[in-house]
């Protein structure tokens, strides 16, 4: 089924996507549910076959893969062009409603500031535990891959840093080519973009990821620092979504740009807003204080550190788009990200244990409210949101 995409403006695009950014809640699952309403079924401008191709490229590459999807889909419709408008649409709702959080959190006094910041890491304690129950049997169906988990987690708890979540993914790579073989879907995709067009940009993103560290190892720009971190996060980050928190941590709370308590009440406001996740970073910008000084970065840093942490995602859908239908075919790069993503949940369950957990219940009655949140979203299937709300009014009042 070929796209008709010949009567649609730019502006039409753009508002489609903010629609789908007003309204995706629920993560990268839910808002693929989205779009597949959007475009396959709603507006037929996609097949199954083309959407369910364009999603399983998405779990090849690292970053988010809803926003890789929309990139996709805006590339297909308006070209490169109109990738940028359909991320801009999708994205911006989230990054305005986090962006003003962030400046607003800074009004609280002492006091309501404290209680608003515990309520939120209390949140963000809820939604990552409902978040492992969700991915751990996914990513972890048999013994293999829970041992690969298991030893993420424990290389996790044995050496700290950024480069050791970095290396626990190349070695889960390696271990990967030994698990069992599956047969793998050999369904195409088309695209207009030509290979030399994609070599181009992959170029351009091998000279970002080595240049960025680089450049910033012998400067003492310290927003160079910045750029690398949120770059090279972007870059790395397999399974996207909540995977981005143990590096995002590492990568701002470490260096002393801000508080561990402020990280987390970041995280905790992310979940009740629509759209990517990775949207945290408008809120992270925000909130910086890269000289140490107590000043935050304000607006300018949340702009920098949202482009510096999407813009890998941008290069690598226009650079691997054309070479999707070769690679996808190779039975070892299958393998390779199998247990990629068993890391992935190792990963993310290092992180849940330490900081999220340990620094979040500091008391029996948060073990209390950490159960009545979980049984709300999980159960009765109460949007996040709504549970933010509650949480902010409760860290208020008490």
């Amino acid at each position: 089924m070929n796209l008709n995409f010949e009567d649609l403006s730019l502006w039409q695009l753009f508002l489609i996507f903010l629609k789908l950014g007003c309204t995706s809640f629920g993560g990268p699952i839910a808002h693929l549910g989205y779009f597949r309403e959007e475009f396959v079924g709603r507006r037929q401008w996609l097949s199954d076959a083309h959407y369910a191709d364009m999603v399983a490229l998405c779990q090849f590459l690292p970053g988010p893969a809803s926003s890789q999807v929309g990139l996709m889909i805006g590339l297909e419709a308006k070209g490169k062009l109109g990738a940028c408008v359909a991320w801009a649409g999708f994205t911006l709702p989230s990054v305005v409603f986090l962006m003003a959080a962030a400046l607003g959190l800074s009004l609280f006094n002492g006091a309501a500031l404290i209680g608003v910041i515990h309520a939120l890491k209390i949140v963000a304690t809820i939604v990552v535990a409902h978040a492992l129950r969700g991915m751990l049997p996914k990513l972890c169906p048999d013994l293999p891959r829970i041992g690969i988990m298991l030893l993420s987690v424990m290389a996790v708890f044995a050496f700290q840093g950024i480069f050791t979540q970095m290396g626990v993914i190349c070695v889960a790579a390696c271990l990967g080519q030994f698990l069992k073989n599956e047969p793998v879907n050999k369904s195409l995709i088309k695209t207009n973009t030509t290979i030399s067009n994609g070599e181009y940009w992959l170029c351009i993103y091998l000279v970002c990821l080595i240049g960025f560290p680089l450049l910033s190892a012998f400067s003492s720009f310290v927003w160079l620092d910045v750029i690398s971190t949120f770059f090279s996060t972007g870059a790395l980050v397999f399974g996207g979504g909540h995977v981005v928190l143990p590096l995002l941590q590492s990568g701002v709370v470490e260096p002393g740009w801000m508080s561990n308590d402020t990280f987390l009440a970041g995280y905790g406001l992310t979940q009740a807003v629509p759209g990517p996740l990775f949207t945290l970073s408008a809120f992270l910008g925000v909130m910086l204080d890269v000289q140490n000084t107590g000043q935050i970065a304000g607006v300018l840093g949340g702009i920098i550190c949202v482009c510096a942490l999407f813009l890998p995602s941008l290069l690598l859908v226009f650079g691997i788009m054309p070479y999707w239908s070769k690679c996808r075919e190779l039975p070892w790069v299958y393998r390779s990200l199998k247990g990629v993503n068993a890391a992935v949940a190792g990963l993310l369950l290092a992180a849940f244990i330490t900081p999220v957990v340990q620094q979040s219940i500091l008391s029996p009655y948060d073990v209390g409210w950490v159960l009545l949140g979980y049984y709300l979203l999980s159960v009765h299937k109460l949007p996040a949101w709504l549970i933010i709300l509650g949480a902010i009014g409760l860290g208020v009042w008490i």
